[in-house]
C-alpha cells in the first residue's frame, strides 16, 4: 500500500524526494519520465489505479476532520507558454483569458447596488442559498425553517464524485505563487459541509470567502478581466443614442422619435439597419412608462409579467436581426442542463431528466439547437430576498456554465478566453446581467455587473439610453461567438464527401461538467 498519500484526510502536496521516490507510470511501472507520471509515492510502488482508488477513498473519509488544508499539487510537467504562464500537460494549453468589462462611450453602467455586489460576503464559507434541483420555482426549502437558506449537505456520495472529476482534469491554471488553481479548489471543496459552486471549479468573484483562499497576487491574476473586443462601428447608431441622452422630456424625446434617420425609410435593410430601428421602438416602448396615466415606479402590485414584456421585452426584439435566433420564454429547461443532468444519471435510465428551468433563454435554431444566454425574472427587485440570492449565487452560476462548456467544446482550445456567456435577472425596473468566462483549464469565472435601473423620472433619461447601449454592446460580444468555423462547401464537397462541418474540429473539452445536482430533501 503507497504511503505518504495522507495529511489531514487530504492529497499530500506532491514533491521530488532525494531518496526512496517511485515515480510511476500509467500502466502501473516504475519511470522517471516525469511526462508519463501520475503519481508520486513517498516509498514503495502501486500502481496508478491503486493509488487513484485510494485518493477517492481518503478524500471521502477526510468528511469527519476538521482543518482546511490549502495543499497544492506541484506538477511534475510543466512548460512554459510564449506568455510566460506554465502548463502541467505535454500538449495543453492554459487559456489566461478573464471576464472583459463593458467598453463603451457610455462610461460607467447605470447603477450600482453594492448590497448585491456583496452578496456572498454575508452568507459565510459555505454559501447559503437553496438550489431548486428539478428546475421549479426557489419557493421550497432544503431546510426546516423558513429563513434556512442553506443548499444541501455535501454528502460522502458527492465527495468521491468529486475526486473521480479532479482526477480526470488535464490542463490545469499555474498561479502567480506557483500553487495549481484546480488543486486549491479541490483542496478546499472536498471538506465543505454543504454544496458550492466550488465543487463545479466555478470561482465567484463576489465570494469573500474565496478570495480569501488566495494570495493578493493570486487573486488579482484570477479576475483580470479579458478587454471586451467589441464595439459600436456604426456611426449613426452612436449619434442617434448621443442625441436621445440629451432629451430629458417627453416632448423633446417625442420631437427625436419623429425625425426618424433616413435609413429607416424606403431603403431599410433588416441586416444593416435594425440595430438603428431597434434603438427608436425601444424609446418608444419606454417613453410610454413615463406618460400613462398608471404609475408603475411608485406601485407595489405584484408586475412582474408586465416589466418582463412591456419594459425589459426589449431584449426579446433585439436578435431579430440575426439569423436562426430567438429568445425564448416561458418557463423551460434549458437544452445543455438537461443534458449534463441525463448523463450523470446512474446505472438503468427509468426515464429522462428535465434541466434546471428558466424563464428564458437565447437559443440558436438550425440543424441543431444551441442555448447562448439565460434569463431569469421576478417580481419585485430585492438583493437580500430568497428568490435573488438563489439564483444570482448558486442557479444562474450553474446554468451559465452548462452552456459556456457546451459552447466552448465547439471552439478552438486557444479562442476560448475570448468567449463568454451571459446571464440576466430582472426585477421590477432593475436588471443585472451575469458573465461567465474561463480563466485556462478546468476553471471559470463567475462575475456580476452592476444592477440597471430603469430613471425615475424622464429627466434622468439618459440613464435609460445608456442600458440600451450596453445591451447593443452585448448583443455584439454574444454574436461574434456564433459558429466560428461553420463555412459554406462547394457543390463538389459535398458530392465527393470531403466537406466538414468545421475546418478545425474541437479537442477534448477542458471543462468539466458542473456537479450533478444535490439531492432535493423531501418532508
Amino acid at each position: 500500500k503507497p504511503k505518504g498519500l495522507r495529511r489531514g484526510g487530504l492529497l499530500r502536496e506532491i514533491r521530488r524526494q532525494e531518496t526512496g521516490a517511485c515515480y510511476l507510470d500509467n500502466d502501473g511501472s516504475p519511470s522517471l519520465d516525469f511526462q508519463q507520471t501520475f503519481y508520486l509515492a513517498e516509498s514503495g510502488c502501486g500502481s496508478s489505479k491503486e493509488m487513484e482508488q485510494q485518493i477517492i477513498q481518503e478524500t471521502t473519509e477526510s468528511s469527519t476532520e476538521a482543518g482546511r488544508d490549502h495543499l497544492g499539487l506541484a506538477s511534475l510537467n510543466e512548460s512554459e507558454d510564449s506568455t510566460g504562464v506554465r502548463n502541467t500537460t505535454k500538449s495543453g494549453h492554459i487559456a489566461t483569458g478573464a471576464l472583459g468589462s463593458f467598453s463603451s462611450t457610455a462610461g460607467e453602467q447605470a447603477s450600482d447596488d453594492p448590497s448585491s455586489r456583496n452578496l456572498m460576503s454575508e452568507t459565510g464559507r459555505d454559501s447559503t442559498f437553496v438550489e431548486d434541483v428539478d428546475g421549479d420555482e426557489a419557493d421550497q426549502d432544503f431546510g426546516e425553517d423558513e429563513d434556512d437558506l442553506s443548499l444541501p449537505p455535501f454528502t460522502d456520495e458527492d465527495r468521491k464524485t468529486l475526486a473521480e472529476t479532479y482526477l480526470k482534469l488535464q490542463d490545469k491554471v499555474i498561479l502567480p505563487s506557483g500553487k495549481v488553481l484546480e488543486d486549491l479548489l479541490f483542496s478546499d471543496g472536498v471538506v465543505k459541509g454543504r454544496h458550492h459552486l466550488m465543487h463545479s471549479f466555478i470561482i465567484d468573484v463576489d465570494d469573500v470567502a474565496v478570495k480569501e483562499m488566495f494570495t493578493p497576487a493570486d487573486w488579482a491574476f484570477i479576475t483580470k478581466e479579458q478587454e471586451l473586443s467589441v464595439n459600436l462601428k456604426d456611426q449613426d447608431v452612436v449619434d442617434t443614442l448621443g442625441r436621445f441622452k440629451q432629451a430629458d422630456s417627453p416632448g423633446t424625446i417625442m420631437t427625436l422619435l419623429q425625425e426618424r434617420h433616413s435609413r429607416l425609410g424606403k431603403e431599410f435593410t433588416m441586416e444593416q439597419d435594425f440595430d438603428l430601428k431597434w434603438i427608436f421602438d425601444s424609446v418608444s416602448k419606454w417613453l410610454d412608462l413615463y406618460t400613462m396615466p398608471f404609475s408603475v415606479f411608485t406601485s407595489d402590485a405584484p408586475l412582474e409579467y408586465f416589466w418582463r414584456s412591456q419594459v425589459w421585452g426589449v431584449l426579446d426584439t433585439m436578435f431579430f436581426d440575426v439569423s436562426n435566433t430567438l429568445m425564448i420564454g416561458g418557463e423551460g429547461a434549458g437544452l445543455d442542463s438537461t443534458e449534463r443532468r441525463n448523463q450523470q444519471q446512474h446505472g438503468k435510465v427509468v426515464r429522462k431528466l428535465p434541466g434546471s428551468k428558466s424563464d428564458g433563454y437565447l437559443r440558436t435554431f438550425g440543424t441543431s439547437k444551441s442555448d447562448w444566454m439565460s434569463v431569469e425574472g421576478a417580481k419585485y427587485w430585492d438583493p437580500f430576498g430568497k428568490k435573488y440570492r438563489h439564483e444570482a449565487a448558486w442557479k444562474i452560476g450553474r446554468q451559465l456554465h452548462d452552456i459556456f462548456r457546451a459552447r466552448a467544446t465547439e471552439k478552438a482550445a486557444n479562442t476560448i478566453k475570448h468567449f463568454r456567456t451571459y446571464g440576466l435577472i430582472f426585477g421590477g425596473p432593475t436588471a443585472q446581467i451575469h458573465v461567465m468566462s474561463s480563466i485556462g483549464g478546468a476553471v471559470t469565472v463567475l462575475r456580476r455587473r452592476p444592477p440597471l435601473t430603469l430613471a425615475p423620472s424622464t429627466e434622468l433619461f439618459n440613464v435609460n439610453i445608456t442600458i440600451l447601449e450596453i445591451f447593443l454592446l452585448m448583443k455584439k460580444d454574444i454574436v461574434r461567438s456564433f459558429a466560428p468555423y461553420k463555412r459554406t462547401f462547394s457543390a463538389m464537397e459535398l458530392f465527393m464527401g470531403s466537406a466538414s462541418s468545421v475546418q478545425n474540429p474541437p479537442s477534448t473539452p477542458l471543462i468539466p461538467h458542473a456537479h450533478p445536482s444535490p439531492k432535493k430533501r423531501r418532508a
